[in-house]
């Protein structure tokens, strides 16, 4: 689920950036990190911002996609249910109808994909506050939370390769800098950072942020912090 959640706020982000850009916006590197096409089959869709959301959200031939994600944490859910609470169970569940709802389909196809992305986003972080809430400070809680934050960890190095090699990994040209603050926004790391960088924006203090920052809950010294923290 945390998988789920941080690919929620790629393809968010993204399809942002697609309508923001004047020239046809191309996935190639989202397809890459979140699919497994041919080269030729992604040349097919790499423009098409709803066919790549449909391949990524709804492909059940698609390993990575974000509704095979949500079916097998279903499953796990399913075979774990005396160590995880009533509550979180069906939550997941309804998580699980919710992206098989026919209307997720026909928003991505033909309506505003941002209204089924921010649907799917309100139930992700459902998820999260019934977790928190519910979840005896056990050992399972801790299991959980030693998957999550290795899950987060994972997700910020593929986002940030991601926006990376929007700009070929160049961080001394000026040019980065709309692909960096669209990291800091799939990262939910952008008011953060106009709050601690009083809003002046550098390559070198946005990385130092998604790497280094202790007290940004997206960052990888964050996650490896809280990795440690469970084991103990």
């Amino acid at each position: 689920m945390e998988r789920t959640n941080g690919l929620l706020r790629v393809l968010r982000t993204n399809y942002v950036a697609s309508q923001d850009e004047i020239k046809q916006y191309n996935w190639r590197s989202v397809l890459q990190t979140y699919g497994y096409l041919s080269p030729s089959e992604m040349e097919t869709i790499q423009y098409n911002s709803r066919a790549v959301l449909e391949y990524v959200m709804l492909g059940k031939e698609n390993e990575a996609s974000l509704i095979n994600s949500i079916t097998r944490s279903r499953e796990n859910a399913r075979a774990v249910q005396d160590h995880i609470t009533k509550e979180m169970w069906h939550n997941l569940n309804a998580y699980y109808l919710l992206i098989r709802e026919p209307s997720i389909r026909q928003t991505i196809q033909s309506g505003d994909p941002i209204t089924a992305l921010d649907a799917l986003i309100r139930h992700s972080l459902l998820l999260y506050g019934t977790i928190d809430i519910t979840m005896s400070r056990g050992e399972a809680y801790s299991f959980l939370n030693v998957g999550r934050f290795v899950e987060r960890a994972i997700i910020i190095t593929d986002v940030s390769d991601i926006k990376l090699k929007e700009v070929n990994y160049r961080l001394d040209d000026e040019l980065t800098l709309p692909s960096l603050r669209y990291l800091l926004y799939s990262l939910s790391g952008y008011e953060v950072y106009l709050k601690t960088s009083r809003g002046i924006m550098t390559p070198d203090t946005i990385m130092k942020q998604v790497f280094y920052d202790e007290s940004f809950v997206h960052s990888i010294l964050y996650c490896m912090s809280h990795i440690s923290r469970y084991f103990k």
